[in-house]
């Protein structure tokens, strides 16, 4: 189990948010140091070193990493009742993160996030997902498309 599964099952938002925001950043930095070159001063030597209060754990975050069942923290949000409304806002900062991968399957039946939405009928879940992230795949967008009239029915009545 990775840390973040950790604290999605332990409801700790504050620390989930870190480790995400210092993912984003290092993934933002990372990008931003292969566009552009620098100059070094320091003729080879490192000032950085790292310390036993450094946070290395941020660094060696997966916001698409894998529990024991092939499920990521993004499955396990969409999986979760409606009635839980904290594992929307875990799933809005999960799609909010660059490198979040949503049409990663499980390793039970092959479902990406949005099937397991569909699945648990968290249509919460399933509303918020395809806003946030355009990358779901056309099989997805057809269920989508093929359900929102049943939706709408839902909602407005």
């Amino acid at each position: 189990m990775t840390v973040l599964h950790a604290h999605f099952h332990l409801r700790n938002q504050q620390a989930f948010q870190r480790l995400l925001d210092a993912s984003r950043a290092q993934a933002q930095a990372s990008a931003n140091a292969s566009n552009a070159p620098t100059l070094s001063s320091s003729a080879g030597k490192s000032w950085t070193r790292p310390t036993a209060l450094s946070n290395t754990a941020a660094a060696t975050v997966d916001a698409n990493a894998r529990d024991h069942l092939g499920r990521t923290v993004l499955h396990l949000a969409c999986s979760t009742p409606a009635h839980d409304t904290s594992a929307l806002e875990y799933m809005k900062l999960l799609l909010a993160h660059p490198r979040i991968d949503v049409n990663l399957p499980d390793a039970e039946s092959r479902w990406t996030p949005l099937h397991r939405a569909l699945y648990e009928g968290n249509l919460p879940a399933w509303c918020v997902a395809p806003i946030f992230s355009a990358y779901f795949r056309l099989i997805d967008m057809v269920v989508i498309v093929s359900c929102s009239c049943s939706v709408q029915i839902l909602i407005f009545q």
